[in-house]
This record gives C-alpha cells, sequence and structure tokens, in this order.
C-alpha cells in the first residue's frame, strides 16, 4: 500500500478524509518517530511514448530525476495537505499500542458464528476455539461480501464486482543514493493505446513504491494466496520508466497484487450491520483504505462505546442505504 494521505478526496466520502486526515497528523505528533510521517509535495506527470515525447518538450521546473519522456507537469497539491506514512509501520505501531493497554491478538482464521436469535454469540475459528462475543465487527476488506453471504445471509448486499486486482512494484532507482526521491508521483501516460496511470510513492529506505496495472479476477481464498500477474507488472515497470533514467535503469526488488475493497457504490460500508443486533461493518474504502482507516476506526469505536458516532457523520456510509431499510 502507498499510504498516501490527502485532504482532496471528492465527495461524498469527504467528511470521512477530512476527519481521518486530522487523525493522521495527531497520530504523527504522537508518535513522531514511530511513522516516517512525511509532508511531501505530489506532482501530476504527462508522459508519452515515440516522436511526441522525444527531447523531453516539457521545460516547466520540476524535481531533476524526472528526467524521461515528461509533456506535462503541474503540481498536484502541496505539502501542506499532502502527507505520506508507511502503512506497515503504522498498522505495527497502532497494533502495539492497543496490545500495551490490554488488548488481546489472537491470528487465527474465523470458520463461523454461534447466534441466538439475530445476535451473534460467540465467533468460531480454525484451531477449535469459540470465543464468546459481545459485540463483532467485520473489517475484512475483499473478502467481506464472500462472508456476509456465507454468515450474515439476512443482509443482502448487492454484490461489488469485478474484484479489482491492483498490481504494485518496490523498486530502486538506479544512482539515486545521494540524491533520493522526495516526491509523490501521478503519472498520466499515453503509449498510443490508451492511458495509463501509474502513481509513485518514496519509500524510507530509499527505495520507492509504485502501483497501478489493474485487472479483474476471481477473488483467492485468502490474502496469502495473491499472485501478480507477471505481465501487468512488465507493464506497469515500462511505463513508470517514462518518468526518468533513474527508474527505467533501477531494479524491480519486488511485484506484489492486491484486491481492491469495494462496494456496490465505491463508498466504504461503515456502521451497524442491518438485521443484526451486535454486528459492526467497515469496509469498502477502494484506493483510500490508509487515508481513512483511523477515522473509520475511531467511529466505529465510538458506535461500540457510546452507542454514536461523534468524530464523523456516517450518514453517507450507513449499510442500510443497500437494504431499503430506514435511515
Amino acid at each position: 500500500s502507498s499510504g498516501i494521505n490527502a485532504e482532496w478526496p471528492l465527495r461524498p466520502g469527504e467528511p470521512l478524509a477530512r476527519a481521518s486526515y486530522d487523525l493522521h497528523l495527531e497520530l504523527a505528533a504522537t508518535f513522531p518517530k514511530d511513522l516516517d510521517y512525511k509532508n511531501l509535495k505530489t506532482y501530476k506527470i504527462m508522459t508519452g511514448s515515440g516522436d511526441d515525447a522525444r527531447g523531453n518538450r516539457c521545460k516547466k521546473k520540476r524535481p531533476a530525476w524526472l528526467d524521461g519522456s515528461v509533456l506535462e507537469v503541474s503540481v498536484l497539491e502541496k505539502p501542506e495537505n499532502t502527507c505520506k506514512v508507511t502503512p506497515k509501520l503504522l498498522c505495527e505501531k497502532l497494533m502495539a499500542v492497543a496490545q500495551e493497554r490490554g488488548v488481546s491478538v489472537l491470528y487465527d482464521r474465523v470458520t463461523g458464528f454461534s447466534f441466538k436469535n439475530n445476535r451473534v454469540t460467540a465467533v468460531k475459528t480454525a484451531q477449535g476455539m469459540e470465543l464468546e462475543a459481545g459485540s463483532v465487527v467485520i473489517a475484512t476488506g475483499a473478502w467481506s461480501s464472500e462472508l456476509l453471504q456465507q454468515h450474515f445471509s439476512l443482509y443482502k448486499l448487492p454484490p461489488a464486482k469485478p474484484q479489482t486486482r491492483a498490481h504494485s512494484l518496490e523498486i530502486a532507482p538506479h544512482g539515486q543514493s545521494n540524491s533520493p526521491i522526495r516526491e509523490c508521483v501521478f503519472q498520466y501516460h499515453d503509449d498510443g493505446t490508451g492511458e495509463n496511470d501509474p502513481e509513485l510513492y518514496p519509500l524510507p529506505n530509499g527505495n520507492v513504491y509504485v502501483c497501478g496495472e489493474v485487472d479483474y479476477e476471481p477473488l483467492p481464498p485468502s490474502p496469502g494466496l495473491i499472485k501478480p500477474d507477471p505481465n501487468k507488472c512488465s507493464e506497469l515497470f515500462r511505463n513508470v520508466g517514462h518518468l526518468g533514467e533513474c527508474i527505467r535503469k533501477g531494479t524491480v526488488l519486488k511485484e506484489q497484487a492486491c484486491y481492491l475493497p469495494n462496494s456496490p457504490d465505491l463508498l466504504p460500508l461503515i456502521g451497524p450491520l442491518p438485521a443484526y443486533e451486535n454486528v459492526m461493518i467497515g469496509t469498502g474504502h477502494t484506493f483510500w483504505g490508509i487515508l481513512n482507516g483511523p477515522g473509520s476506526g475511531k467511529a466505529l469505536a465510538e458506535l461500540l462505546v457510546r452507542g454514536k458516532a461523534e468524530s464523523v457523520d456516517l450518514t453517507n456510509f450507513d449499510p442500510k442505504r443497500f437494504t431499503g431499510w430506514s435511515l
């Protein structure tokens, strides 16, 4: 995951994005050494292939490493409106703090639930455990639809198809050890067959994370079984190489893929699950999971503890919108 956070995701998700962005700032101030939080300038770069791109036509001021077939350059956002965290560090820190405060963490696979009427009484796991449940929060990303269909069939969520598989790379730039890449780039590349939209983000180790190529494949049973398409990864590397020589001659260290947690209307589902007394859901954040994760988690915690989300208005994200239930 890129870990990009910004003030500018479009409505109607804006209230959640704004609240969650502010929470990221708060977390960065609370744990300044743990999250690799950085404010970064974000560029929109148009690149091309063939005769149109030869000679690097665009002469606008830009970072020196952007020396490829650049046609247009614009600043998408200033540093004060865009920040970057490392998702792995963020998740590990939040989990560690929760455990320090008494939370128990169990790594297991959920296989089923016990019900009394429309209330979950226990969660069953692959290790044979049956965990008593006061409340249940479904936060299973792209697998949420399948889990709902299998175990919570009273909630009729329309299927979010096709399943979107996104590819990504970790690249060690060529010759950048003394001047590492510090900018985020949203690239729009026209190769003559259609526009491709890679994105590039700096990593704390000096490498870059690149994502972009998507396809539509059936969801595997678990995240550990996700495999990238080598052709998509090669195409992604070829397209992003038009930004500059340091990327084009760089070394691909990792080829990866993930499935986007989409909802039928591409807005998150956050709140009580209709037809069930003690079940909440938080999923469907598409590309903006890291941005909206903290705000979603805080709102769900408020619902569980106080019975109402106070930090953000969840009206647009209420799961009831798909059921015909009265809001």
